[in-house]
This record gives structure tokens, C-alpha cells and sequence, in this order.
């Protein structure tokens, strides 16, 4: 049998292979006779016996329209070496069916042509197609940016929202996949979660960045549904995305505003307590001395009466950037309200090198503030609290300070 003669081989493999494929063979006699029916016939035509007697091809397909097929086979038949392609709509058991039918005539002496025709069962095509069109009309005026993919994750259609929102075209989405839009700021386990819950058929629901065309990110809401045909199965996913990059923007200056003070750029006392927790946490661990320090301004608030609004921010402005350059990278300096500010120096090595520190301070801020015309002279009131001499937590240190 292995060495069956290559002729045998070739004829058993080919027949292997009609059987298998989803394209049906057929050959029509000059006659218009069905000479030849490939071997996946009954399967894929799901019709029975049909060697047992010759049909015509109106016989075999049963369609809806049969003059529309038979005016096309006498175009072939015609016009030797034409083709032809048409969906031929079909009854079978009472169940509508479309067949994707390609002809061509092969000329045959000088007699009339044979015809050879190419049959594929396009009926879940079909319908899937008709989703999508639904889909897409249902989609098209929404705000939202809308992708429809198939089950592959290959995009077939997106909405106008999601041209404007991404930049990218729909002939550029069309036919790729929603990687595209792909960011890096996620992790692939993200991705695996998503396809995890998706193609079992569970909607996905997440905050996600993406990239634009442009190169720009952005904040989508998104949901991703699976959409199913009439058997159940998965045949497309419709992911929806609402553009949050305005809310997310303002989240953060609402959450940059808790952190941070507006006019100076310090830290809030909210942030402070935050570095102190973590401060004092190693201090605890290594044994090391930390002084919390509050201060104020002094005579400030004439300041802010003579001179104005505008003066009085530019010396707050002034008075902050010197606290800073005074300072180590591991000190923390916080502007609580007004005037106030507060220090915590970490890993301080005893008195009488706090007295140091103080008295740099209080230096630093006595030198004139020169704001437009005006020279100012500024000192400062300081209460001094240390850990854990006076107190062993954040808030006991800022009443210990205050007290002072």
C-alpha cells in the first residue's frame, strides 16, 4: 500500500480533500446535466442521493429564484471561457440557506462548453454579516466609540465617535485589531483577563489608557460584550468606550490639590502626615531622633493688608522655595494653612544639631523678600517637637509642636 502508484496516491489524496473541504465541485454538461458532483456534495449541500440520477442544477440547489441561475448558466454556456458569481438563496428541509456559487464555461472542441462551478455554503457569513449591519446602524450616532470585531478579535467595524476620538480612520481600523490602540501601560496579565472573561462569554468592564494615532493617551471607560448567534456561539464582540481623559484630568487636580497647596507647590499637611507615618516608621526601626517643627510667619497678616493680596503670595512663594534649598532630600516641608508651615527633619543627631538647623532657618527667612518695589524683613515663630522624646505619633507631635 506505500507504494501504491502515484496516480492511485493522487486521486485517493484528492478525494480525501473534497471530502473535507466546504467547496462543492460541480460539472455541467454541455446539456446543462450534472456530470460531476464533488464528494462532500451531500454534506455540504445536505442533500441526498444526488448521483442516483441525473439533475440539472436547478435539481440539485432547489433556489429561490431559479431564473436568475438559469439566465446566469446561459451567459456561460454563451460565451465560452466566462465566469460567473452569485449568492444563490436556497430552501433545504425548510431551512433558508445561501450558497456562494462561481462559474466558469471550459470550451470543449467546437461543440458547447462544459461548466464548472465552484459552491460554498455562505449562510453563517451571511447572517453574521447582517448582525453586524444592524450593529453598526445601532452604533453609528453614538457618542461613544464603538469597535465590532469577530470572534478572532479582527476588527470589522467601528463608528464615527471612535475616528474622532482615536484619529485612526475607519479604513485603517478595519481589518486589524484593537491593538492599535495599545498603550503599554497595562500589564499582560490585564489582557489575559480580559480575553479570559470575554470568550467566556462574561461581559468585561474597565478603566483602560490607550494610544491615539497621534501618540497621545487617553482614559477610556470600557465594555466589552460578547455577542452570540442563535446555536450560542461567540461570532463577535462589541467593545463600547466612553473617553474619561476630561474626568480622570480632574480627578487628579482634585487629588494633586489634597497633596499638594496650589500656590507654593509643598506638601499638604494630608501628604505630610503620610511621609511622617512612613518617617517615623523607620525612625522606630533604627533607633534614630526626628523633630517635627512648626512655624509661623510673624506680623504676616499686616503684610497681606498694606501691600495686598498679590505681595503677600509672592513673599508665601519666596518663603517656601528658601525652606526648600535650606533642607535634605529625606526632610519633609509641608505649608499647612496661610502662614503656617511645618518641617519634620528625620534622622536628627541630637540638640545640638537641631539648634543648627533651627537657626539656619530662621536666617534663611529673616533676609529681605524684595517684591516689585517693596523690601520686606520677615521673622518667624517656631515650636519644636521631637520624637519620641515629646511624642511617639504624628498628631501628638503636631500638638506638641503648636503648644511650643
Amino acid at each position: 500500500m506505500a507504494w501504491m502508484p502515484t496516480i492511485r496516491r493522487q486521486s485517493a489524496l484528492r478525494s480525501l480533500a473534497d471530502a473535507y473541504s466546504p467547496t462543492v465541485t460541480i460539472v455541467l454538461g454541455p446539456d446543462g446535466i450534472v456530470r460531476y458532483l464533488s464528494d462532500n456534495a451531500e454534506r455540504v449541500l445536505a442533500l441526498a442521493s444526488l448521483r442516483r440520477e441525473k439533475r440539472d442544477l436547478i435539481d440539485v440547489l432547489h433556489p429561490k429564484d431559479p431564473g436568475a441561475l438559469r439566465s446566469a448558466l446561459a451567459k456561460l454556456t454563451a460565451f465560452p471561457g466566462s465566469t460567473m458569481s452569485m449568492d444563490v438563496d436556497v430552501h433545504v428541509d425548510a431551512i433558508a440557506r445561501t450558497f456562494e456559487v462561481w462559474g466558469q464555461s471550459v470550451p470543449e472542441g467546437k461543440g458547447a462548453p462544459s461548466i464548472v462551478l465552484n459552491v460554498r455554503d455562505i449562510t453563517v457569513r451571511r447572517r453574521d454579516d447582517a448582525l453586524l449591519n444592524r450593529l453598526a446602524e445601532a452604533t453609528k450616532h453614538m457618542q461613544d466609540s464603538v469597535i465590532i470585531t469577530n470572534a478572532e478579535g479582527v476588527i470589522e467595524y467601528v463608528n464615527t465617535a471612535f475616528e474622532l476620538v482615536t484619529g485612526f480612520s475607519r479604513a485603517e481600523a478595519v481589518g486589524s485589531t484593537p491593538r492599535l490602540l495599545k498603550s503599554g501601560k497595562h500589564r499582560p496579565e490585564f489582557y489575559q483577563r480580559l480575553w479570559d472573561t470575554i470568550r467566556g462569554g462574561w461581559v468585561f468592564r474597565a478603566e483602560m489608557i490607550n494610544r491615539k494615532k497621534s501618540g497621545d493617551l487617553y482614559h477610556s471607560e470600557e465594555v466589552i460584550v460578547p455577542i452570540r448567534d442563535a446555536e450560542g456561539t461567540i461570532t463577535h464582540y462589541v467593545a463600547n468606550g466612553r473617553d474619561i481623559s476630561e474626568r480622570k484630568r480632574l480627578e487628579g487636580e482634585l487629588e494633586n490639590r489634597a497633596y499638594f497647596d496650589p500656590l507654593t507647590g509643598l506638601a499638604s499637611q494630608r501628604l505630610l502626615r503620610e511621609r511622617a507615618r512612613q518617617a517615623l516608621g523607620l525612625a522606630r526601626r533604627h533607633g534614630h531622633t526626628a523633630a517635627l517643627l512648626s512655624m509661623d510667619l510673624d506680623r504676616f497678616a499686616s503684610v497681606n493688608e498694606t501691600l495686598g493680596r498679590g505681595v503677600a503670595d509672592e513673599i508665601l512663594k519666596n518663603v517656601a522655595e528658601r525652606l526648600k534649598q535650606s533642607l535634605r532630600e529625606t526632610d519633609a516641608l509641608a505649608r499647612i494653612s496661610g502662614d503656617e508651615f511645618m518641617i519634620l527633619l528625620t534622622e536628627v543627631a541630637g540638640e545640638e544639631a537641631l539648634g543648627r538647623v533651627v537657626r539656619r532657618l530662621r536666617d534663611t527667612i529673616a533676609r529681605p523678600y524684595q517684591i516689585h518695589e517693596h523690601s520686606i524683613k520677615l521673622e518667624v515663630s517656631m515650636g519644636i517637637a521631637m520624637y519620641p522624646q515629646d511624642a511617639t505619633h504624628f498628631d501628638e507631635l503636631v500638638d506638641c509642636a503648636d503648644i511650643a
